[in-house]
């Protein structure tokens, strides 16, 4: 179970890029196809959502253009052409859905990560962050990720910046 005394937020950031696996049109669409279709059983995210965007291509976000220059791109992202609907396709997109990104509490990118990574998998990683010092530099972070906890990760499913 992760320790939640921290202050941690997660942000759920819809796109439709990917197989087309996010066609509501809308906030209303989207969370009924969470609860009653897919993972469906009731389902009500926990965390904020949102408005659906592209995260790639000629109509990306300024957020993901200066995001993705922040965090190089793992490793061992493969796009499937048949399945990413935007064009062109540059080294640094985000590959599929559920890539995930970790900032610092002080909003800067620290590590990005693969959607095949689980949220258990990186669970000592975001308590670290969770529990920083405010005071503490942007680079001994980005340091201490690489020292003490991605050697735990598979490297090629996580990049952090340099």
């Amino acid at each position: 179970m992760m320790d939640t005394s921290y202050n941690l937020s997660v942000i759920g950031i819809p796109c439709n890029q990917f197989a087309h696996q996010e066609p509501a049109d809308n906030a209303t669409e989207l969370y009924n196809g969470l609860q009653y279709v897919r993972p469906g059983s009731g389902y009500i995210p926990k965390f904020k959502l949102m408005k659906k965007i592209d995260v790639n291509g000629v109509n990306e976000t300024l957020f993901y253009k200066d995001l993705k220059e922040s965090c190089p791109l793992p490793e061992a992202a493969i796009f499937h052409p048949k399945e990413s609907f935007w064009d062109p396709i540059y080294p640094r997109d985000i590959s599929w859905n559920f890539e995930k990104f970790i900032f610092d509490r002080k909003g800067r990118p620290l590590l990005r990560c693969l959607p095949k990574v689980e949220p258990a998998d990186i669970q000592g990683i975001l308590e670290f962050v969770g529990k920083s010092n405010l005071n503490v530099s942007h680079n001994q972070l980005i340091t201490t990720l690489r020292n003490n906890f991605l050697p735990g990760i598979e490297s090629k499913y996580t990049t952090t910046i340099s």
